[in-house]
């Protein structure tokens, strides 16, 4: 009956390694939708004054919603994934308990208070280390996708330097422009 529970444990484990996969490629397919919906922003941002002066605001602002959106989507993928493994690991010391107790009786011994009993107060033993099993390997994923940016970030090559000056050369020139915006409404 113990190699029952234990036959249990370690499908719940291979189960959770399905999971924390899918979650791993979720994560990361989240960082990016939130990297390419911060750079639709940072650029929104640095050229506002072209953007407002093409009238392209509700193009740019469709753009970001869409952005957020996809975004979206994964997070919400993300949570219930997170929340399927939690409740996979919160069942697990009770089905672990179901299973042994069923192999037991099934092996045509008596069921007696004293071995539930004993069942169930080991089995509850596992019930805080299964329990905080998903964050930590949560907590491991997250270290690990983070340490793999970092260290894509940091070795780039460096940037060289712009050195000060003077600009040569016309950057922008307008002829014959009008540029001019309705007064303000009086209040």
């Amino acid at each position: 009956s113990l190699l029952c529970g234990v036959v249990l444990i370690a499908g719940m484990l291979a189960a959770n390694k399905q999971l924390a996969a899918a979650t791993f490629h979720q994560q990361q397919a989240l960082l990016r939708a939130g990297d390419e919906r911060a750079g639709l922003v940072r650029e929104l941002l640095g050229g506002i004054k072209a953007i407002k002066l093409q009238a392209g605001e509700l193009r740019f602002e469709a753009r970001i919603q869409h952005a957020r959106a996809a975004e979206v989507r994964i997070m919400m993928r993300l949570v219930w994934l997170r929340a399927v493994l939690g409740a996979l690991f919160a069942c697990t010391p009770s089905l672990v308990a179901v299973a042994v107790l069923g192999a037991h009786t099934a092996r045509g011994r008596p069921l007696d208070l004293r071995t539930a009993l004993g069942v169930v107060a080991t089995v509850n033993l596992l019930r805080a280390p299964l329990f905080a099993l998903p964050l930590v390997l949560q907590s491991l994923q997250g270290a690990r996708l983070s340490l793999r940016r970092l260290h894509g970030f940091l070795g780039r090559a460096e940037v060289a330097a712009v050195g000060c000056g003077e600009a040569s050369g016309v950057g922008l020139e307008f002829e014959a422009a009008d540029f001019c915006w309705p007064p303000p409404p009086e209040a």
